[in-house]
């Protein structure tokens, strides 16, 4: 999910977007599993959108797996 997201945004991405990415892959493993799979929404609103753009992304691709 994550490295789908990466290769499809990171090559064009700027500083504020991948230290938003960083930002989000700094927080706990079981917090950002649950933000990724949709049992919870991040608080911050900035993190609350990207996550909603992962799993928007990964929505269109045709594999099943999630990770």
């Amino acid at each position: 999910m994550l490295e789908r997201f990466a290769r499809a945004t990171l090559p064009g991405a700027g500083a504020e977007e991948r230290a938003l990415l960083a930002d989000l892959l700094a927080q706990p493993d079981p917090l950002l599993a649950a933000w990724l799979l949709g049992d919870e929404t991040p608080p911050q609103a900035r993190l609350a959108a990207l996550t909603a753009r992962i799993r928007a992304l990964c929505r269109l691709g045709a594999a099943t797996a999630v990770f």
